[in-house]
């Protein structure tokens, strides 16, 4: 049921088990600070609400009992009797949870107005009340935790979003540094082209992806060179402190997601490395896969870090780094039915190696 039926339901049972012409429901808002009506059965509607600090409200916490408008009171609740006249109300059951006063129930006059209550129907009253308390506020919490979760995947897809972006602005800032001393190079034109034509095609795809978020993306698996792969990702990275080795190998995989994933890991080395220190990358074959080797001679990592955080998103070493670069090459890897393994020791650096299934494996 949705928050409205439930209101409703509420209401609707105390009439029917009461034979009363009708209900109100009044539910604290934090944010006014106030008690506003949320539901009416059988009553006519009102925008009439109380301050927490309102006199009535103040009993209807302090005794935890039903409120009849017909007993005798204080001066100070004139107002309200007025009020309660005016709703043609005759008694008011507080939603109390703990010390806490939720809201109340706003109950209208008796359809048959001679019918006598007793004792036992106001304890009723409150036994519903504490029930509709429970029914409530748990639909409150569920909506609440609903918001909540909506809010961390919007966070977490934000992440994702900016991760890729930082690594796509990473490689264009680094073609603005060259260009300011190989400007005048043809062949540096010819890469700074290449660069920001692959730069514009992964950012057209990025945005392609936010519009497409509601059904979980799945990987375009074709067998295809993983040395070209590579060679095409350390291209969109940029710089002359990347050397790539080995032999061509058929793998199984989606080429713009492996690309993301070399792009990442070169970014990674690059940034752990002393300036002007070359990262090599080398591809191979293995008896059963085809793998890239990632290996920088930065500052490396601990074995507590790699064993217990590594891997885990928004966890990094990096002041300016968003923790799920990693994060995300596992996935996609793993997605493949590939694995990622990495060697590290600290001040000497770090070896990542991605393991593919070969062309014509089917993972």
């Amino acid at each position: 049921q949705s928050r409205q039926e439930q209101e409703m339901a509420v209401l609707q049972f105390y009439c029917e088990t009461f034979a009363l012409q009708g209900a109100c429901l009044y539910l604290f808002d934090g944010d006014k600070g106030e008690y506003c009506p949320a539901a009416f059965y059988g009553m006519r509607e009102t925008s009439h609400s109380f301050l927490k600090e309102h006199p009535f409200i103040e009993e209807l916490a302090a005794k935890d009992w039903v409120f009849n408008a017909q007993d005798e009171h204080s001066e100070e609740l004139w107002g309200a009797l007025e009020f309660f006249e005016k709703q043609k109300a005759s008694f008011a059951v507080g939603l109390q949870f703990g010390q806490n006063l939720e809201g109340f129930v706003l109950l209208g006059d008796q359809i048959n107005v001679g019918e006598q209550l007793f004792y036992e129907d106001y304890d009723l009253m409150k036994v519903l009340g504490k029930q509709a308390t429970s029914i409530l506020l748990n639909q409150r919490l569920s909506a609440q935790l609903s918001t909540a979760q909506e809010m961390a995947a919007i966070g977490k897809v934000s992440a994702f979003v900016m991760h890729d972006l930082k690594n796509l602005v990473s490689n264009l800032a680094l073609v603005v540094e060259n260009a300011k001393d190989y400007m005048d190079d043809p062949e540096f034109q010819h890469d700074m082209l290449e660069t920001l034509e692959s730069t514009v095609t992964k950012m057209k795809g990025l945005i392609a992806s936010l519009k497409n978020m509601e059904g979980k993306g799945s990987l375009d698996l074709s067998d295809a060179d993983l040395f070209e792969v590579v060679r095409d990702g350390l291209a969109l990275a940029g710089g002359n402190r990347l050397e790539l080795v080995g032999n061509p190998v058929m793998a199984r995989m989606d080429p713009v997601e492996i690309q993301k994933v070399v792009l990442n890991l070169v970014v990674n080395a690059r940034e752990a490395s002393p300036q002007g220190e070359a990262i090599l990358v080398e591809v191979g074959q293995g008896s059963s896969e085809a793998f890239v080797k990632v290996n920088d001679h930065g500052c490396g990592m601990s074995q507590d870090f790699i064993r217990t955080r590594l891997f885990r998103p928004f966890s990094t070493t990096k002041k300016k780094g968003f923790g799920i670069g990693l994060y995300q090459c596992k996935q996609v890897i793993e997605a493949h039915g590939g694995r990622i393994e990495v060697e590290s020791r600290e001040g000497q650096g770090t070896t990542f190696v991605v393991y593919l299934p070969l062309g014509g494996c089917r993972a």
